[in-house]
């Protein structure tokens, strides 16, 4: 494992177990004096030593104390110290959220959605409950492209269960005629779907403003939203970017130099509190709704992260803690990719995606003409912004080959999948403690039922689509 791998994992068990300590010793800044220094600020200086190293030694004993007797806590036994470290802050984070009285999983306060799904059946899944558990989402409009050969209604009525599981959600699932959407026969299949999508975004967007709903997230089945914490492999704000971002944010505050230290302080403070154990993403919005961006950015845009297919090996999928209940990480993409492209860079991760503050749009700005689905509303800015000013950021993950290839989409094909498929600059485990909060909330049987065809790649009954199936029931809307 890499040193700075190490140093982050360790940095983050610290701020998880000793925020107090930690917080009563003063920074590194002013160990170093100058030849001129008077006797007492010699004094200060060796006394801010001696309390740093004190805390660092203290920590270093309880930890291997804690290491070699209570490993069995954990559910491991004989393990590398480096690789119980890292079980060790995911066991942390596993019980912050968890443990909290701030979830409440009947509150109506959360985010809604909206999201296409085109055979992402091994998806979808995945997908509701993470952002159930993190955002949470409440409020979820599915639409079904028909061009693609399966439903996911199965998968939707099992979250929709309110007896059996109480998650508090509701989830409605849209074919066309549901939104109006008819097929321009005149226009190649690329542009067909992104139609599909705009006038989707559109209607759904309408739908959840006319029931007073705030946030909404736009992202896809493949997109994971999360908190944006100063990691080690973050990228250096002053190196000079793969293309000309000052031209692409031209008009927006991105680039204005207040903006950026202050969202760069915002990251900072939030990686202190460690947020992301602690706190949903709306408690965190509403907490500082007052502070920019919140009060400022109604269409708000989160940097993306392409998360490549390289897999990881059988450790890291073990520290996910899951595997003790019968769970498969291999099954789940956040639990089994973690090596990412080159944060920041536009060519690995492209345009960025948003969540909207209905409740401060107006009904006229949401058309369907839209630029394009990473600006929704005419009030969004350009869809990409300098990484190291998000607050949430967007995983995105490519899969593996198989699931790639089992989407029916003429965009994909082995080269692009290539080009992406092998990306590493650096290792992220953020997200690999989601699961184990879920099931810790949910239950174990109930976990497993709702997450059955999660990774699972079905063989479709048929080889036309669904719009040409004769029992799906299709309805084409006509032209107007």
């Amino acid at each position: 494992m890499p040193i700075s791998e190490v140093s982050e994992i360790l940095l983050q068990v610290l701020m998880s177990l000793f925020p107090e300590v930690l917080d009563s010793c003063p920074s590194f800044s002013g160990l170093t004096m100058p030849r001129s220094a008077s006797f007492a600020q010699r004094r200060r200086a060796a006394r801010k030593s001696l309390c740093i190293i004190m805390t660092l030694l203290f920590v270093i004993i309880g930890f291997y104390l804690f290491y070699t007797t209570q490993d069995h806590l954990l559910g491991h036994n004989s393990t590398h110290p480096i690789v119980f470290l890292r079980r060790m802050y995911a066991h942390i984070q596993s019980q912050s959220l968890t443990e909290s009285s701030l979830f409440d999983r009947r509150s109506s306060d959360g985010f809604a959605g909206c999201i296409v799904v085109k055979d992402d059946n091994d998806r979808i899944s995945e997908w509701i409950a993470y952002h159930w558990l993190i955002l949470p989402l409440k409020y979820l409009v599915v639409a079904v492209d028909p061009t693609g050969k399966t439903s996911p209604r199965k998968i939707i009525d099992l979250f929709n269960d309110t007896k059996k599981y109480d998650l508090g959600m509701e989830i409605l699932l849209w074919d066309d005629a549901d939104y109006g959407h008819w097929i321009d026969e005149e226009l190649d299949d690329i542009h067909k779907h992104r139609a599909r999508q705009k006038r989707f975004l559109a209607e759904c967007q309408k739908y959840h403003k006319a029931r007073n709903r705030t946030w909404v997230a736009v992202i896809d089945p493949d997109e994971f939203i999360t908190y944006n914490i100063i990691s080690d492999d973050d990228r250096d704000p002053e190196r000079k970017h793969d293309v000309d971002v000052f031209g692409l944010m031209d008009g927006t505050n991105f680039t204005e130099f207040n903006y950026r230290v202050s969202m760069q302080e915002a990251r900072r403070a939030m990686t202190k509190e460690n947020v992301l154990g602690l706190k949903t993403v709306i408690q965190y919005i509403n907490e500082h709704r007052q502070e920019a961006p919140w009060n400022s950015e109604p269409c708000y845009l989160m940097p993306r992260t392409l998360f490549s297919a390289i897999e990881s090996p059988p450790d890291a999928l073990y520290d996910s803690g899951v595997t003790q209940y019968g769970f498969d990480p291999n099954k789940f993409s956040t639990l089994k990719y973690f090596k990412h492209g080159e944060k920041g860079s536009w060519f690995d991760n492209h345009f960025g995606k948003v969540i909207v503050d209905l409740s401060r749009v107006d009904e006229k700005e949401i058309v369907h003409d839209m630029r394009n689905i990473h600006s929704p509303l005419d009030s969004c800015y350009y869809p990409f912004r300098f990484y190291e000013t998000g607050l949430l950021r967007v995983h995105h993950y490519l899969g593996s080959w198989e699931q790639y290839s089992a989407k029916s989409d003429v965009r994909r094909n082995r080269e692009k999948f290539d080009e992406a498929a092998f990306v590493n600059y650096g290792t992220d485990f953020q997200l690999q403690s989601w699961l184990k909060r879920f099931v810790d909330i949910v239950g174990v049987e109930n976990s497993k039922h709702l997450l059955q065809h999660s990774g699972v790649i079905e063989n479709p009954r048929s080889h036309l689509s669904m719009m040409e199936q004769p029992d799906y029931g299709y309805i084409r809307v006509k032209p107007p």
